[in-house]
């Protein structure tokens, strides 16, 4: 019997797993005899028998029993062979699929017959099991949606797409086969999965999309066709590892300029390699003619590399033996179609290699990297652009190595935390100003990918404007060995893949708990962070210890301090954060100011509301979503009609922000997550005294005697879920929460004195000299 589709489902021992994927199938809004369920056991260890008998009357299945061999491609070839769909749905035996999958991959391929569909997958995160029911896959997975979980991170390149129009070359670099939808003649045409990348972990399902491509399939991401992973545990390290192993069996079996730029991808997004595709295919770099080129060729010695040269003349001449350049315009068994940045060449195989300087024009780190590769297989590389004169260097004895300038990218969570993000990005703009080569990557963050300034402070300076994208397009290295990398913790602490060989940068000082921190951070800088021989030699460890990248733009700061200040007669508190949670203690905030000054004419409190972000919180991760404007609104809703609080809710440019702080009278930051703020060192650079919690995170900073301090009490916050055995917390650790009557008392002593509250104008511009982001710059060259 035909079928529309088959669903060929690998399965290996996940029972559990395999029940909830089946009655998501039975519960498509397709036809059920138009598709069949062909399940491939891999030698499970336990019958299935009764979960097939349970699905016989919804679907159509057909069961093959293998020996076991962990071989994830020749399970899906059988599952393929066995099967008689027109199309092939390859459907991992942990991905629930959503009620509308099949439909959807109906609608995006019924016009095109050579279209393959790929599918998203929403990764939940670890939660209770007993959440995850046949009713909740029944019931269209609403409940299921609300779980948290991580977004696919290829809807980062999907949103790029529709916001630019650039398109990544191929499509092929989407293909997972966790959801994907293949024709099955177009599968039979280029011999199914290889089954050489057995051994090892991934790649196996990109490599395939590349061979569906370059036979003349179109491959496109289809958002109304979605799955649910199922969290399961995993070692990250071993995983990277492997894949790696695969990414060099792919390199060897094609190469391809494009399978080069894919397999640097674990340490670049995938939107930058868009950008690079781009000027690769205009073909920019290749340098096309040089001065006296017969007469440099009878100087060349035998065996010869060209690289992003193409000049007849020197192909075909004997002495050289290989050309590697991106889409070639000369035909020649010389000539491959590849970039170079990675070769099985051993050292010193060619006698001479002549490169393009003009790779720079693409990517500088790019150049980096191929530069180093092509120095390492050639004994003498010589630098070559259109108006080179190569005899003068041919003839001299040695040639001068590029000096490449220090490279620091930094690697960012905004995911959990936006302040400490535009921190980094701060410090990198000042790097970039010192002339230190910086770039940054973003991960978890779609918005950050199309519009570096969304989810945080925007701002209105072009010149830093014009250095962010610089840092995100056009500095940003692929990452090689010798560029110094610099991860936040939290990233360290949520990343779901392993980003590299980092160096933990400790930006952020998690006071009364680091006990319970310290012990997580170290066992994942060992395995999932290792450091390296040269990370240590640009690295004093005892320098690292403590230092926290937050300052403050001086340059802003002198510009706003010499506007006029508006006229008013009411003394104003100001309060903000990037958004709002029971930590940031709005609501005890309004409490106690509703107490002490309701109704009073002189004093006002201002609520800035700055994010529109929905985020889960941080240490309740474990329980539902919610949106922090949620908590937000229900604050306005209770205390807008207070005379005296005023609400403002925007999306405000830094130097509006700043300047919201300028004309305040005390900034309070009473954030008991302990964030490092910009914004507390801004109130002190404009003169200020903000009010925060008497925790000692800003130690260093400023004195008490340039603040007021709250009293705290220690409440327990939850960062594992409830043990199923005694249903007491699993793990717990305590912060710091203000109490409101103190809170009180210290409105009451600041309003008792606010015609006297200023900071000594010569304290002032001494602390602004010390923590402009130029100055901690200094300190950070100095440190590398």
């Amino acid at each position: 019997m035909k079928f529309d589709f088959s669903v060929v489902i690998p399965f290996y021992n996940k029972r559990f797993e395999l029940n909830l994927v089946l009655k998501g199938l039975s519960c498509q809004d397709y036809d059920k005899g138009k598709f069949e369920v062909v399940i491939v056991d891999d030698g499970s260890e336990n019958s299935i028998n009764d979960l097939l008998e349970k699905y016989a009357n919804y679907l159509n299945i057909k069961y093959i029993y293998l020996e076991h061999t962990g071989n994830r491609g020749r399970n899906r070839n059988k599952g393929a062979k066995e099967s008689n769909g027109k199309k092939i749905i390859f459907l991992d035996g942990d991905i629930i699929p959503e009620s509308n999958l099949i439909s959807a991959f109906y609608k995006a391929t019924k016009d095109n017959p050579r279209l393959v569909s790929v599918g998203f997958r929403r990764l939940l995160r670890e939660v209770d099991i007993s959440l995850l029911t046949e009713e909740a896959v029944e019931n269209n997975c609403e409940s299921l949606l609300k779980l948290p979980y991580n977004s696919d991170s290829r809807h980062l390149n999907v949103d790029y797409e529709k916001s630019t129009g650039n398109k990544i070359v191929g499509g092929w670099q989407y293909l997972y086969t966790n959801c994907v939808c293949i024709p099955k003649n177009e599968f039979e045409a280029i011999g199914g999965f290889d089954e050489v990348f057995s051994e090892n972990w991934g790649a196996e399902d990109v490599e395939l999309g590349f061979r569906l491509f370059q036979n003349g399939c179109i491959i496109e991401m289809n958002e109304a066709a979605n799955g649910i992973h199922i969290f399961h545990t995993e070692d990250g390290f071993k995983r990277f590892e492997s894949m790696m192993k695969n990414y060099d069996i792919f390199l060897r079996m094609h190469k391809h300029w494009t399978v080069e730029l894919f397999t640097k991808e674990y340490e670049t997004q995938a939107i930058e390699i868009i950008g690079m595709q781009k000027l690769i295919k205009k073909r920019s770099h290749i340098v096309s003619k040089i001065q006296n080129v017969d007469t440099v060729i009878s100087h060349l010695p035998e065996n010869v590399l060209l690289c992003g040269i193409e000049i007849s003349e020197l192909i075909n001449c004997h002495k050289i033996i290989n050309v590697f350049n991106p889409e070639p315009l000369i035909k020649s068994e010389k000539v491959l179609n590849w970039l170079g940045i990675k070769t099985d060449y051993k050292d010193n195989h060619f006698e001479l290699a002549l490169l393009s300087i003009k790779y720079k024009e693409i990517n500088y780190g790019l150049f980096h990297i191929l530069y180093h590769e092509i120095s390492r297989i050639a004994k003498k590389v010589i630098l070559v652009d259109d108006n080179s004169n190569i005899l003068s260097v041919l003839n001299s004895t040695e040639v001068e190595p590029f000096d490449f300038p220090k490279e620091i990218i930094f690697y960012v969570s905004a995911f959990e935390n936006y302040s400490i993000y535009r921190h980094y990005i701060n410090l990198a703009i000042a790097l970039h100003k010192k002339g230190i080569k910086t770039g940054y990557n973003v991960y978890f963050d779609p918005t950050h990918e199309i519009n570096p300034n969304r989810g945080v402070m925007h701002t209105r300076n072009k010149e830093k404007i014009d250095i962010i994208n610089k840092l995100l397009r056009h500095e940003m290295s692929i990452n090689s060995s010798q560029t110094i990398s610099i991860v936040d913790k939290i990233l360290l602490k949520v990343a779901s893949k392993n980003m590299g060989a980092r160096i933990l940068w400790d930006e952020i000082n998690y006071h009364g708990h680091e006990k319970e921190f310290g012990s997580d951070i170290t066992s994942y800088v060992d395995a999932v962070c290792p450091r390296r021989e040269r990370d240590v030699d640009f690295y004093n460890e005892n320098k690292l210890i403590g230092y926290i990248p937050v300052g403050i733009d001086k340059q802003k700061i002198i510009e706003i301090k010499g506007m006029d200040k508006a006229k008013k007669d009411k003394f104003t508190f100001l309060w903000s954060d990037q958004y709002t949670d029971k930590y940031s203690n709005l609501e005890i905030i309004l409490e106690a100011f509703t107490e002490l000054f309701k109704n009073k004419d002189d004093v006002d409190l201002k609520i800035v509301h700055t994010g529109k972000n929905l985020v889960y919180s941080s240490y309740n991760k474990f329980f539902y979503q919610e949106s922090f404007d949620r908590i937000y609104a229900d604050l306005y809703n209770k205390y807008q009609h207070e005379k005296n609080i005023k609400f403002l809710q925007a999306e405000l440019s830094e130097e509006e922000y700043s300047k919201e702080i300028f004309q305040c009278d005390c900034f309070i930051n009473l954030n008991s997550l302990m964030k490092i703020n910009s914004w507390v060192l801004e109130s002190i650079a404009f003169g200020k005294k903000p009010m925060i919690l008497d925790n000692g995170n800003y130690d260093g900073y400023f004195s008490d005697k340039e603040s007021f301090r709250v009293k705290t009490k220690l409440v327990p916050v939850l960062v594992g879920k409830p043990s199923k055995d005694d249903g007491n917390l699993r793990n717990t650790y305590h912060i710091d929460v203000p109490i409101k009557e103190s809170i009180i008392d210290v409105f009451q002593e600041i309003y008792n004195n606010k015609d006297s509250l200023s900071i000594d104008s010569s304290v002032v511009n001494d602390f602004i000299d010390r923590h402009d982001w130029m100055t901690i710059a200094d300190m950070f060259v100095e440190i590398i």
